[in-house]
């Protein structure tokens, strides 16, 4: 009988995962702001939070790497709430660039594997 569940074997692996892809959304987020958000005009305040939560995954993600819970948690929390500065684009679409609606869903999604494989790898090892 095949089990159809899906488990991870290694909490540490599924976590470091999570930590390459929110690397990755970080470069994202910066290659976002300068082509879509400053010429879209975005608010200041997007910036800044944006800014300040990519700092704050990339302190966390040097610590999930190694395996620590709080740098796991930090990752995961400022990847959730990064996504969420999103929200006024897909609030807005009229004001959005082309094609910027299409690239904010594949972040969400994106972000939203991230945060599970970080806290998949919060399992106990």
């Amino acid at each position: 009988m095949v089990n159809a569940s899906v488990t991870f074997a290694r909490p540490l692996k599924a976590a470091r995962i999570g930590t390459v892809i929110s690397l990755a959304l970080v470069a994202a987020d910066i290659l976002g702001t300068v082509f879509i958000a400053i010429p879209a005009n975005a608010p200041f305040a997007v910036f800044v939070v944006g800014g300040v939560l990519d700092v704050l995954t990339i302190v966390g993600a040097v610590d999930a790497w190694r395996g620590a819970r709080w740098g796991i948690w930090l990752t995961a929390i400022s990847r959730a709430l990064s996504a969420l500065t999103i929200l006024p684009l897909l609030l807005e679409p009229a004001a959005a660039p082309v094609g910027a609606l299409v690239v904010a869903w594949l972040e969400l999604a994106v972000a939203a594997v991230a945060v599970v494989f970080l806290i998949v790898g919060l399992r106990r090892r």
